[in-house]
């Protein structure tokens, strides 16, 4: 969910159109980060890359690591693209990825058709593949799949609360099991007490304090704070019926969540705090 840039993978059969889609968009950025441009000429080609260079961030999530597909129809044969689409959704499973469908004929693939037939985000032709175009849909297509790997984390922390809160010690054990967690950098603390984290105890406490004592922006109930060098916190304050929580990210990419993003993870460790508290 916290990205360091954005994969976009390119589908085309044309050399020129691949060379010229990576002009226009090689500089383009989304909350301050880059694109991460991948290219392939047909759809065996993008099955490979998918299924070696973009390879899953975790391994218990069967998707390829893309935020957004450019892919055209006619390639290997006059629906290379759209099974390419189907393999995506329904095979691997990816349901984020914002797939845009962009064809140099659009007489042998109708717009119509393809969108009621296939789940993909968009449909153009290449005629219409301005640069402006091209950096509307990249911009809009990433908002949107950060919007969906948020909820899409938001819901898998609510399920293993869900599933821990027997007791505190079960609670805790499977949410040191949250593969989000135990990533370089992140640390959660429930009630003062260190529950998981792939950053140095003591260095996360010091953070978590010091972001404390900034004024950040009040969401959801809860508190979200970030210093000059992007280390952020997500804090909920305890309470009789609720646990404080302090879930601290130390900061080694320019990136600083929007405001979709905070209010669904902040709305998640709130509801935590009031399953652990409520826990024998």
């Amino acid at each position: 969910m916290f990205n360091t840039s954005w994969p976009i993978l390119i589908v085309d059969d044309e050399p020129d159109v691949l060379q010229l889609s990576k002009l226009v968009m090689e500089d383009f950025t989304v909350y301050g980060l880059p694109v991460e441009l991948h290219t392939a000429e047909s759809k065996a080609q993008a099955l490979e890359l998918i299924k070696t260079k973009l390879i899953p961030v975790l391994p218990s999530v069967p998707a390829p690591r893309v935020s957004v597909a450019f892919i055209d129809v006619v390639m290997e044969s006059d629906t290379a693209g759209l099974e390419l689409c189907e393999y995506i959704r329904e095979t691997m499973g990816n349901k984020v990825v914002q797939l845009f469908i962009r064809t140099g004929q659009p007489g042998v693939a109708p717009e119509r058709e393809v969108i009621d037939r296939y789940d993909i985000n968009g449909y153009f032709t290449k005629a219409e593949a301005t640069e402006d175009k091209l950096y509307s849909l990249v911009k809009s297509g990433v908002r949107q799949y950060l919007s969906f790997t948020a909820a899409m984390a938001s819901s898998m922390i609510m399920s293993v609360a869900i599933a821990g809160s027997g007791s505190r010690q079960s609670l805790k054990g499977v949410l040191q099991a949250l593969p989000m967690l135990r990533r370089d950098g992140h640390f959660l603390f429930v009630d003062g007490e260190p529950i998981v984290g792939g950053l140095d105890e003591a260095e996360a406490q010091e953070l978590a304090a010091r972001l404390g004592r900034l004024e950040g922006q009040a969401i959801m109930g809860g508190k979200f704070a970030v210093d000059s060098d992007r280390n952020m916190l997500f804090a909920v304050e305890g309470n009789a019926m609720k646990a404080s929580i302090q879930h601290v990210i130390k900061g080694d990419w320019n990136f600083t969540p929007p405001d979709t993003v905070k209010t669904l993870l902040l709305s998640s460790w709130s509801a935590l705090g009031t399953l652990w508290k409520q826990a024998p």
